[in-house]
């Protein structure tokens, strides 16, 4: 199996739709149709969700033994553009207090929330 750990910055994303989103597009990106279960949590100070991926391509059987270093890298990005497909950019204010405070996406962008 694979295990994913979503954790948007912004409380008010909508983790399970975010999860669906981050899924659908990975199995568009690998071509695999995934068997995966979320667990969110909500009940701590930073929510977020985790996703345990079947390591079996639904259809075919075949075992997935590894997915590509780009296409993690692609679903890092997906899910920074879910992120703000659900809730919108982040501000200049908040740009900012993540500047002080060293928060900045891994790639640069302000996509993120």
């Amino acid at each position: 199996y694979f295990k994913v750990i979503l954790s948007p910055e912004s409380k008010s994303v909508p983790l399970k739709e975010l999860a669906r989103k981050f899924m659908k597009n990975l199995q568009m990106q690998t071509g695999y149709s995934f068997s995966w279960k979320a667990v969110i949590h909500l009940n701590t100070d930073n929510p977020h969700a985790h996703i345990l991926i079947n390591g079996r391509d639904r259809r075919t059987r075949k075992l997935i033994e590894r997915i590509s270093p780009r296409i993690i890298r692609n679903a890092h990005l997906s899910a920074e553009q879910i992120c703000t497909s659900l809730v919108g950019q982040v501000t200049d204010k908040e740009l900012e207090i993540r500047k002080k405070k060293h928060i900045l996406p891994i790639d640069g962008l302000n996509s993120m929330r």
